[in-house]
């Protein structure tokens, strides 16, 4: 399972990496603030963005690392499985998203967006391994549950705050 959470991690990171390159490199950034959308609907929409990207490689590398490593996933336990890719790839999104917004000036964000982003989605990452370690034991349980709720929770926290957040850090 870490294998695999691992994998996720640093895909999702590729998508991170670009998620305001076109704004910086163009200075679109204030434009788009500018937008009668405004800036909440900017930092939904380049969620969204990282969700998609994160999704797609983990659809990607996810059956190929079942493949290497030689790990199967019983059919009680997709469902969980897939559940817990879900809800670790929305926590990843959120937080990466505003990180990168506010990293997107820096002279080193390639190096410095993973270095404040993963140990704020830690909880969300263990989680999600231990999720699916549960799940390729064959499914759900007390201690899933417990684990479900916490990633719920995280993404929900984040999902509230990180709007909000956003449009302040853009303005400054």
């Amino acid at each position: 399972p870490g294998v695999i959470w691992v994998t996720v991690l640093f895909a999702g990171t590729l998508g991170l990496n670009r998620v305001f390159d076109r704004e910086r490199e163009n200075d679109g950034m204030i434009a788009l603030l500018l937008a009668p959308a405004g800036p909440r609907a900017v930092y939904v929409a380049k969620v969204l963005g990282v969700l998609f990207f994160t999704l797609i490689a983990e659809a990607l590398t996810v059956p190929l690392v079942f493949a290497f490593v030689g790990a199967t996933l019983p059919a009680s336990g997709l469902g969980l499985f897939v559940l817990a890719l879900l809800l670790g790839s929305i926590g990843f999104a959120v937080v990466g998203t505003l990180f990168g917004a506010m990293l997107a000036n820096a002279r080193l964000r390639d190096v410095l967006l993973p270095v404040v982003v993963y140990p704020v989605v830690v909880p969300v990452l263990v989680g999600g391994v231990q999720v699916t370690r549960i799940a390729m034991h064959g499914g759900l349980d007390g201690e899933a549950m417990g684990w479900i709720q916490l990633m719920i929770g995280f993404d929900l926290i984040f999902g509230v705050v990180s709007p909000w957040v956003f449009g302040r850090v853009m303005v400054e």
